[in-house]
């Protein structure tokens, strides 16, 4: 069984590597990076561009698995890609869903470790693979990309250690209005009304919100009944937001009371 595993995980990271070296270069052409590292000085967006190479990946690729060794940092320039852990005897726990201006792979890129994780993209997307002796000379050069860098990385491990306490404390209610809120800061606003989109499957948000599929659809009907949301397929109409946010403010204050 062991050696089957790392027979595929060897034949996975092989067709990794043949992702890499089949992508074309970006070259000196850094418009398309530059748009989505958002805040990174322009000299450090050409240097990253300098040696990135553009990934396609059709739906369902994937871009790395858990175990492989890093080679560099991805940038999300188009698509979705999900990040997840497979742990034994348990289903896949999706721990991140990354959009366009994302990046992700700079933990096994600092720590110089494997990828503790998967990436898959969750639709047709366009990557930008950076080296790591790229990344690694800009972080050295930019004071400022370096901190950009260890802020989100410090921002990812908040968010992570708080889903992890949420499961314990947080209802499946207040988890996914939580989930909501934080998709609208780019959604297209109306008044108090906002239409979002949920990032991909719900049986992919479910796992990611750390709930069922099932129990995700329970509490969508809920909000439903509530008048709290209108449910379109992916499609989410938030009638109201100042009331949504209300009742997921009014929930975390029964639950701080009960400290």
């Amino acid at each position: 069984m062991a050696a089957t595993f790392r027979a595929a995980a060897s034949q996975q990271e092989s067709e990794n590597h043949r992702l890499l070296r089949s992508s074309p270069k970006i070259g000196s052409s850094t418009a398309e990076l530059s748009s989505v590292l958002i805040g990174v000085a322009p000299t450090t967006a050409r240097r990253l561009a300098a040696g990135a190479t553009t990934i396609r990946a059709p739906r369902r690729t994937s871009i790395y698995t858990q175990g492989d060794k890093s080679t560099g940092l991805y940038v999300v320039i188009s698509g979705m890609v999900k990040l997840s852990l497979s742990l034994p005897d348990l289903e896949e726990r999706v721990i991140a869903l990354h959009g366009p201006g994302a990046w992700f792979g700079e933990g096994a890129l600092l720590l110089d470790e494997p990828h503790l994780v998967t990436a898959t993209s969750l639709e047709d997307s366009k990557l930008a693979h950076i080296p790591s002796p790229a990344v690694l000379r800009c972080l050295r050069q930019d004071k400022t990309f370096a901190l950009r860098l260890l802020a989100e990385t410090l921002r990812r491990l908040r968010a992570a250690m708080l889903d992890s306490t949420a499961a314990g404390w947080s209802s499946a209610r207040q988890r996914v209005i939580g989930f909501l809120l934080d998709k609208t800061a780019t959604a297209q606003r109306l008044k108090d009304q906002i239409t979002i989109e949920l990032p991909a499957a719900k049986q992919v948000v479910a796992s990611r919100l750390n709930l069922t599929p099932e129990t995700l659809s329970r509490v969508f009907r809920e909000l439903s009944r509530d008048g709290l949301v209108i449910v379109d397929g992916l499609r989410i109409l938030i009638p109201s937001m100042g009331r949504l946010q209300a009742i997921h403010e009014e929930g975390d204050g029964v639950r701080k009371k009960g400290y």
